[in-house]
């Protein structure tokens, strides 16, 4: 490349918040001034030079934009759960929304400040024509290895499940003491999040890889060689179980949120915990979308392997 056709350009994230609400929650988030001072856009900005006959600082935006959209809808169902906490509670679910939602906002924040980063960082780093599909294709594998799709969807529902059906038999035991309740609703609690924590860890990395394969055609240079193109159309066949995976993971952590969010509440009896139980365990649709997933990731693996070693 030659030095005339380098240009520098700003590469500029401003994500607001709110993108991937609803508006009652996010006219209830700018109507509470304790969560309205947080609820900040979030925005990184750095000074690159760039092919300018790839890039563009519009480009680069909408590069950036697309990072973020993961991340503000796991925000955006938090809020929502709280929204909906808060107007059956009143000040009891508006008190803990004001203690919970700051911190989800800073874990949202943080996480799209390092992805920022590091995507403008494999931006700068390109070069020749092969070198970013294969850094791409790389670094989502790295990301796949180590990955248990049980613990996706199957070992998370398990936790949940046996925590409400555990909280059914606790809650019918009280008999009604308050005291009682409110143990098993609170150790209710503490397992369901630590369910969902599992879900989310596992959940994350397996959904960074995906949306890294899903986007590697993308980074496929018109002048790469012949195989890695050819790889990149496989990649675009297998995009409908990729984006399947990506569906039933929102399905799934609105499911987990919505309980924590009633055991939270001290909401539920007997038989509105067994329900949920019932309900939290009925993965097996996501459970056979993952394998799916897995099984489809690592057929491409296989072949990114050959195309690696014809292009050393």
């Amino acid at each position: 490349m030659a030095d005339t056709d380098k240009k520098k350009m700003k590469a500029e994230l401003n994500a607001s918040p709110f993108a991937e609400m609803d508006k009652k929650t996010a006219d209830w988030i700018k109507a509470n001034p304790a969560l309205k001072k947080v609820f900040l856009p979030i925005q990184y900005s750095q000074m690159v030079e760039l092919d300018k006959r790839k890039w563009s600082a519009s480009r680069l935006k909408d590069a950036l934009d697309g990072l973020a959209r993961y991340d503000l809808k796991i925000l955006a169902h938090r809020a929502a759960v709280h929204y909906k906490a808060a107007m059956k509670q009143g000040p009891k679910g508006q008190l803990a929304a004001e203690k919970q939602l700051p911190g989800d906002y800073k874990e949202t924040r943080k996480e799209l400040l390092k992805k920022a980063s590091l995507a403008i960082e494999e931006v700068v780093a390109d070069k020749g024509n092969n070198k970013r599909g294969l850094k791409d294709g790389k670094a989502a594998l790295k990301k796949l290895d180590g990955i248990d799709e049980r613990k996706i969807f199957a070992e998370p529902a398990n936790l949940a499940s046996r925590a409400m059906k555990d909280l059914s038999r606790a809650l019918t035991a009280a008999n009604g003491d308050a005291r009682q309740e409110a143990r098993a609703l609170t150790e209710a609690t503490r397992e369901m999040t630590a369910a969902d924590k599992l879900f989310e860890d596992h959940a994350r990395e397996a959904l960074a890889a995906v949306s890294l394969m899903r986007g590697l055609p993308k980074s496929i240079r018109d002048d790469a060689a012949p195989e890695l193109r050819a790889f990149g159309d496989m990649v675009k066949k297998a995009d409908g179980t990729l984006a399947a995976f990506e569906t039933a993971m929102e399905r799934f952590g609105k499911e987990m949120d919505g309980a924590i969010a009633v055991t939270k509440a001290g909401k539920p009896d007997a038989r509105d915990a067994d329900r949920l139980a019932k309900e939290l365990a009925n993965t097996s649709a996501e459970t056979r979308t993952a394998q799916a997933v897995m099984k489809d990731m690592k057929m491409l693996g296989k072949e990114f392997d050959k195309v690696e070693k014809l292009l050393k």
